[in-house]
Formats: C-alpha cells, sequence, structure tokens
C-alpha cells in the first residue's frame, strides 16, 4: 500500500471528520462497458503453500519473456523464477548495508534480463544481473525519499516519477546526476492535492516504452524516454479522484492542518506492457474489483477488452502470454496463468 493510501486508510478507521474538504473535484467522465475476452484458464506453475516457506510476504512483480522477479519485502529480497516456476536465484535481506534492502518501493526488468529495485530508505536504486549478482547502484540523493516508480534506461541510467507535483518526471545518470525534470502533459495533475495524485508505473523491457497510470483517479500516460506519445488514455471503468479533507489541530504547542483522502476508489494497482499492449490491473467499484485486467493499446490508449482473473489476487502483472498473480490465501503464493482465448463476444 503506497503512502498516501495508508495515510488515508489510517484516517479513516479512526472517523476522522473534516472541518471541511477542498475544492478539488478532479475530472469525471461516464464509464464505458467492459469487452470480456471469453478465455479458459492454464495454470503454468505455482510457488508456495503450507510446506513451501520460501515466501514471506510477497509484494511486487516485474515479468519479461524469461520469467518473473519477485520482491519480498518482508523478507528484504528479490526471488527470480523462469517461466515454469523454477528458482534461479534470491538476492539480497533487510537492512542497511550494500546489497541489503530497507524499504524498496517498485520492482521493474531491463531489456537484459536485469531486475532494477527502488529502495528510498537506503537512497537507491540497486540494479541485479541476470545471474542473480549486483550490477551497480545509483543514488538517490538528488531526489531523497519522493521516488515512488522507476523506469530503467538503456545507458544504466533510471527515470524516476516522483511525488513533485510540477516536474514528477526525472532522469539520473548512472551516478545519480539529475539529467532532466519534466512536468506531465496535464494541467489537472499539478492542482491534484499529492494524497491523490499518486501513479503506478509500467515498463516494457523490450522497446523501452512506459505509463504512468492513476491509482486513485482516471487515467493514463505513455512515455518513450522522456517523450509523451501525445495522449491521454481514460480507463473503461472511470475512477474520480477522491476528496482531500483537512482539520486543524494543535501537536506539541503549534497549530497544523492534516489532511486526509475520502471517497477513495482504487483505480490501477499494477500496470505492465508487452508487445504494443498495456495490461492494467484494476480495483474500480464494480463486482469484479481487484479481479480485471484491462487490456489497452500503446499507440493510442484505445481499449481492447478485459480478463476476468481465475481469483482476487494482491498483485498481477503480464509478460509474453502469461500473468504471473500474488495472493495469500491461505498462504503466500506465486501463480502463474496461461489465457487461453476461445472467443471474443
Amino acid at each position: 500500500m503506497r503512502c498516501g493510501v495508508a495515510l488515508a486508510a489510517l484516517c479513516l478507521s479512526n472517523g476522522c471528520v473534516p472541518d471541511r474538504e477542498d475544492a478539488d473535484p478532479g475530472l469525471r467522465a461516464e464509464s464505458g462497458v467492459r469487452r470480456w475476452a471469453v478465455v479458459s484458464w492454464d495454470t503454468a506453475f505455482v510457488v508456495g503453500g503450507p510446506k513451501d516457506t520460501l515466501l514471506h510476504l510477497p509484494t511486487l512483480l516485474a515479468a519479461d519473456d524469461a520469467g518473473v522477479s519477485v520482491l519480498d519485502r518482508e523478507a528484504g529480497r528479490v526471488l527470480r523464477f523462469d517461466n515454469r516456476g523454477h528458482l534461479l536465484w534470491s538476492f539480497g535481506s533487510k537492512g542497511r548495508g550494500p546489497d541489503e534492502f530497507a524499504h524498496p518501493r517498485d520492482i521493474k526488468m531491463d531489456r537484459q534480463g536485469r531486475t532494477w529495485v527502488l529502495d528510498v530508505a537506503n537512497g537507491r536504486v540497486a540494479i541485479i544481473g541476470k545471474h542473480g549478482a549486483s550490477d551497480g547502484r545509483i543514488p538517490l540523493s538528488a531526489v531523497g525519499r519522493t521516488a515512488d516508480g522507476i523506469v530503467p534506461e538503456e545507458d544504466g541510467g533510471v527515470i524516476l516519477l516522483t511525488f513533485e507535483a510540477e516536474r514528477p518526471i526525472v532522469r539520473l545518470s548512472p551516478s545519480g546526476e539529475v539529467l532532466e525534470r519534466v512536468s506531465l502533459p496535464s494541467p489537472e495533475h499539478e492542482r491534484l492535492h499529492p494524497l491523490a495524485s499518486q501513479l503506478v508505473v509500467g515498463h516494457d523491457p523490450v522497446d523501452g516504452g512506459w505509463v504512468g497510470a492513476y491509482g486513485l483517479g482516471d487515467g493514463f500516460f505513455a512515455f518513450l524516454t522522456t517523450g509523451w506519445l501525445g495522449y491521454r488514455g481514460r480507463y473503461v471503468e472511470h475512477v474520480e479522484f477522491p476528496r482531500v479533507a483537512q482539520r486543524g489541530r494543535f501537536s506539541l504547542g503549534r497549530r497544523e492542518r492534516v489532511s486526509w483522502l475520502t471517497g477513495v476508489s482504487f483505480a490501477a494497482e499494477a500496470v505492465s506492457l508487452s508487445r504494443g499492449r498495456i495490461y492494467v490491473f484494476f480495483g474500480g467499484n464494480s463486482s469484479d474489483r481487484h479481479q480485471v485486467m484491462d487490456v489497452y493499446s500503446v499507440a493510442d490508449g484505445s481499449y481492447l477488452e478485459s480478463l476476468r482473473l481465475p481469483i482476487r489476487p494482491r498483485h498481477a502483472v503480464y509478460a509474453d502470454g502469461l500473468i504471473y498473480a500474488l495472493h495469500e490465501r491461505p498462504y503466500p503464493t506465486l501463480v502463474a496463468w496461461r489465457p487461453r482465448k476461445e472467443r471474443t463476444p
């Protein structure tokens, strides 16, 4: 759970009552109708279960044509599996050392089969080689703890999505030097409260294209490096941005304002790109919430179809014909499904 959502959930669970609400209605549009692809599901592999203690609390996935990398936040390590479910390597542990993780926020693959991990608490992006050895680190001293998503670059640098309102896209060199700061092509984004403007990042490790998709509102933006592809995509199930409530309080003899979200609905929970398509694991408000993967065109953002997943997973990504998913019912489990299309209604 991302930091803004965690704060909102805490306030909602404590029954916070606002003195007033911010006048930021966000963007609104009428919902479309999903076109369900009729598929049968083949299980490629399952990792986990009552006698398998390999997974502690896996939270994020990054996949490519060769397999999937699993970020196990509780264990502080990354596990790499091939597309048949065989463990290839394990890297890292919890801590502050060179090959340890303290608070990882994102994980991605690159064209070379390397795994990139954003670890804001340790102030770096860690790069793990194809065979499970450390292959470099990029310091985050130029952006601090504001980074929330990463896109690997071919030259060894990285693109970061940050919480900055005006120029949230930051390119860093392999040494951590800021090369470029870029605004999102949306004036509405700058007006959104930081709690409501969080973006989920999806990346194609083959061609380098990437998408920033709203996790609490409507729409996504597609890029190649920092070049915008010229459209703003809209989710087939549109989700309105939450409102931000505020009230004053005294703390340690000082008056301060506390902000939290109201009317929270999850939108994009994970995004992956593969072969010219965008796969959005979606929350939403329908009866299929948290069990649907919507598919869009990278070329123009148009909606194509939807897949209803066999269960409601915690996290799911797509690569090369496989959907990799994490769930915890009743044990931490990684599963890979291959959807076999029968017909399209």
